[in-house]
């Protein structure tokens, strides 16, 4: 209809009804463009909002993550304490077994995994532009650039302190691998710890019982120097990774409020 019209009036010469037919032509283009846009927009602000709220569910669970890290370096800390206090002379029934349990203890450690789904999918798939407030994305970009950069210092630390140094440490010193039920220093594994009874109990009768001739030595003698030395550095670290770990749910809990209160804004 409007193209007939637009010829009618081409062959009238009637250049005004011409120029009235183009703007109304161009005038409907626009609008349909901005219909367009405008429906775009919904969309991205919708997929924002998803990425949004999935990003503080996962943020929620990193906490969670975090607040177990924190209390394993807690309960860590205080097996170092014990231990140290029981080599400085803290009377202690059993005194070898007991030490034996808390260095089999201090060989532990654990791994720090802070993982988000939703920022995975949204950097792999270029979608942080999706997050339309650029203050809100560079802080999500720093916050998850540090995690990860927090992350491999936890992990070093671990590695080369624990693995590398500590752990190797206690197997030259000499000590046993020991298990009890019903131990009141080695507490983590729970039903594990009386499968591991059963599991050595059918090697041997002997092995739950073992006495480490050098947990067995006065504690004037040299060796118990050496040992709360290196257990000087298994403090250390744990009081650092306990440290990091304080900072990060910080961050976290920071980071989660933020985005939260940019939802509940828009």
């Amino acid at each position: 209809m409007i193209l007939r019209r637009f010829t009618k009036h081409v062959g009238d010469q009637n250049w005004f009804a011409v120029c009235l037919d183009v703007v109304v032509v161009i005038s409907g283009i626009l609008l349909a463009l901005a219909i367009e846009d405008a429906m775009n927009d919904r969309k991205e602000a919708k997929r924002e909002r998803v990425y949004l709220e999935l990003l503080v569910r996962d943020l929620g669970q990193m906490e969670e993550e975090i607040q177990s890290q924190i209390d394993y370096g807690e309960e860590t800390i205080e097996f170092g304490i014990k231990l140290s206090q029981i080599i400085n002379g803290e009377s202690v029934d059993n005194r070898p077994k007991a030490v034996g349990l808390l260095l089999n203890t201090l060989t532990g450690r654990r791994t720090l995994l802070l993982e988000s789904a939703a920022y995975t999918d949204l950097k792999s798939a270029g979608n942080l532009g999706l997050i339309s407030d650029q203050a809100l994305r560079d802080d999500i970009i720093t916050f998850f650039a540090r995690s990860e950069r927090e992350e491999l210092i936890v992990a070093k630390n671990n590695r080369f302190f624990v693995d590398e140094s500590f752990t190797p440490f206690i197997f030259e010193f000499g000590v046993s691998y020991s298990a009890s039920a019903d131990d009141p220093f080695a507490r983590r594994g729970g039903g594990a710890k009386e499968l591991d009874k059963e599991y050595l109990r059918r090697a041997t009768p002997n092995m739950l019982d073992v006495q480490d001739e050098v947990l067995s030595r006065d504690l004037s003698d040299p060796a118990w120097r050496e040992l709360e030395r290196r257990l000087s550095w298994r403090l250390m670290i744990a009081i650092n990774n306990k440290g990091f770990a304080e900072q990060m749910l910080k961050n976290t809990s920071g980071m989660r409020n933020e985005i939260e209160a940019y939802i509940a804004a828009h």
